[in-house]
């Protein structure tokens, strides 16, 4: 009889087999979208994945709802990736691929399979600023946690990094109101924002941005902006150089 594969093996075994042995040596920008359970990750990809007028809000918030994270004992069977990727195209990058992976305990373990093994140019930390947890103080406290372990990881030093605080946007409004523009101020801090943004380590690879996750799309202004910010990034800090003209 089969056994099941430990934590461990499990890495290996998929570390070694598509889709991730087909992007090893692909000289195009991979991005890694991260963050706790619920931050509206999944709700980001797939908003620029369809784009414009294909989806509607409620429609993306039910179909996401579905879409199930393994649970702890599910680890060494493997069945289920839970993981998302999908490939885009930018008039100002070209192609580019995102993951996204879960937030779950048992997922986040096996965050670093994914920069340990694909070069990553950019994380994607998504943090909740629209929903009734906003304000829980224990899953921002393991944000900031997570943001740090991540900037510190060898294999993302020279990788951009940019938070992402999914925040409300009355509807027909460009901007938060003030008092959720005061939440997010307050939420930076909290996260260790400011202390970061004058780290030289950190400093000129480090970008964030408030958005609606449910409303984003790849032809936002806000978007397009990002996706040149992290090819100046790249080209700035070395790596870069290889996607040149």
């Amino acid at each position: 009889m089969t056994q099941p594969l430990s934590f461990t093996g499990c890495v290996r075994s998929v570390a070694q087999t598509p889709p991730f042995s087909w992007f090893q040596n692909q000289e195009f920008f991979q991005f890694l979208m991260l963050g706790l359970e619920d931050a509206g990750k999944t709700t980001f990809l797939y908003r620029l994945k369809i784009g414009v007028g294909s989806w509607k809000k409620h429609e993306i918030i039910r179909s996401m709802a579905s879409m199930k994270s393994p649970k702890e004992g599910d680890v060494g069977n493997c069945k289920d990736p839970a993981y998302h990727y999908e490939e885009l195209r930018s008039s100002s990058v070209g192609r580019y691929g995102i993951w996204e992976v879960p937030g779950s305990e048992v997922m986040v373990r096996m965050w670093p399979m994914f920069y340990r093994y694909l070069r990553i140019t950019a994380v994607f930390f998504v943090v909740d600023a629209f929903s009734d947890q906003r304000e829980n103080m224990e899953r921002i406290a393991q944000a900031s946690r997570q943001i740090r372990f991540l900037l510190n990881e060898d294999e993302l030093r020279i990788a951009a990094f940019v938070l992402v605080i999914n925040s409300v946007t009355p509807e027909g409004a460009d901007a938060p109101t003030p008092e959720n523009s005061e939440f997010e101020k307050a939420l930076e801090e909290m996260l260790g924002v400011p202390e970061i943004e004058q780290e030289m380590p950190h400093k000129n690879r480090f970008l964030k941005v408030s958005i609606n996750c449910s409303e984003i799309t790849r032809e936002s202004p806000v978007w397009e902006k990002l996706l040149r910010d992290i090819g100046k990034i790249q080209k700035g800090i070395g790596e870069g150089s290889m996607f040149d003209d």
